[in-house]
């Protein structure tokens, strides 16, 4: 068996590969086979190993698709929608071919790629067991192993320590988002929908009483919100940030062409965002088919991005610079709790300049 371990705090693309060479002073080719379906194995061109003149070639192994996690730490909105790198472990058969009197030879050789940190002379150090912190309204239960979130979900749930490499599978409401070495999960609401939904998160520890590393399994569970509008927000609105070239009212924003909605332009302190009136969430959704305008998961430190709207539900509004010749526009639609405590609707627009704006 080969196994590849691959650092899950880096994510090098591609993974360290295998080596395999001929015979010494032998040149002629070793076949080698990889099974049709599977993608994350490739090999690079033979080359003739000056050390004892053998066929020489690499079998590396690689994302499945390297552009989508190419952009891992980039502010591309594709990449804001998905998960972090982490490959869950998955295995294959290397078939080499030789030849031996005149017949071929198969030898077959499992191959396993595996997730871990790197430096395995420190992993008790770097994957030493912590525990989950959780924001308000969670419950989490070390015993069982299972958290518990609320409909709407405010504030990170992360795990304590170093270990940040976990595997999410088969779910698409929670997500990780990387910050430093720790990856914080933030839940999309689950107010629309009448039963809670759960997803198991894969870590790894290390365990003082083997001196070895484990995983653990912990179930989270998200209830539901049963479109109950006593979990809503009183009312929603736009930050009123001052930023040159933008104009903000209670239902339409307007601004420049080159506001992107990256961390430098405009930076965190800038950004617009959606705020809740008090502590409670709210629905916010985009018109379908408007690519150009989105909105992120919900769920920040609010007390270090935006200290002035700390306790409260806030989504930011996200867009990419407007390189067309033409003025575009979409609606953010919003639902909320209004006086008489019945769900009400409310639509913002967003318009963006078709050039020569400035922020």
């Amino acid at each position: 068996m080969i196994t590849i371990l691959y650092d899950a705090t880096s994510y090098a693309n591609p993974f360290p590969g295998i080596n395999i060479s001929g015979a010494a002073g032998n040149t002629r080719p070793v076949g080698i086979i990889i099974p049709d379906d599977v993608k994350w194995l490739v090999t690079d061109k033979a080359s003739e190993n000056t050390n004892g003149g053998s066929y020489a070639v690499t079998v590396t192994a690689v994302a499945e698709n390297p552009e989508r996690e190419s952009e891992a730490y980039s502010t591309s909105k594709k990449y804001d929608k998905a998960t972090p790198p982490y490959t869950p472990p998955r295995e294959t058969t290397l078939t080499l071919v030789t030849n031996a009197d005149g017949k071929n030879i198969h030898h077959e050789y499992r191959v396993v790629q595996d997730w871990i940190f790197p430096n395995v002379f420190t992993l008790s150090t770097q994957l030493a067991r912590g525990t989950f912190a959780v924001p308000a309204g969670c419950t989490f239960d070390q015993n069982t192993r299972t958290i518990t979130l609320p409909p709407f979900q405010k504030g990170y749930l992360y795990y304590t320590g170093n270990p940040v490499a976990g595997i999410l599978k088969d779910q698409s409401w929670l997500h990780p988002q990387r910050e430093n070495l720790r990856v914080n999960l933030n839940a999309d609401d689950n107010f629309q929908n009448s039963s809670p939904r759960s997803v198991t998160l894969t870590i790894r520890v290390w365990d003082d009483a083997t001196s070895g590393i484990i995983t653990e399994d912990y179930t989270i569970t998200q209830s539901a919100g049963n479109f109950d509008p006593a979990l809503l927000t009183t009312g929603v609105t736009v930050n009123s940030t001052t930023l040159s070239g933008i104009t903000v009212t209670d239902d339409a924003v307007t601004l420049p062409d080159n506001y992107n909605s990256g961390t430098t332009n405009p930076s965190y302190t800038d950004a617009l965002l959606l705020v809740s009136t008090d502590e409670k969430g709210f629905i916010a959704t985009v018109t379908p088919g408007q690519d150009w305008l989105w909105l992120e998961v919900p769920l920040y430190e609010t007390m270090q991005y935006y200290p002035a709207h700390d306790g409260k539900y806030v989504r930011r509004i996200r867009m990419d610079t407007n390189t067309g010749g033409a003025e575009r526009s979409a609606n953010i639609n919003i639902l909320y709790r209004d006086a008489g405590g019945n769900i009400a609707r409310k639509t913002i627009r967003v318009t963006q300049g078709a050039g020569g704006g400035t922020i």
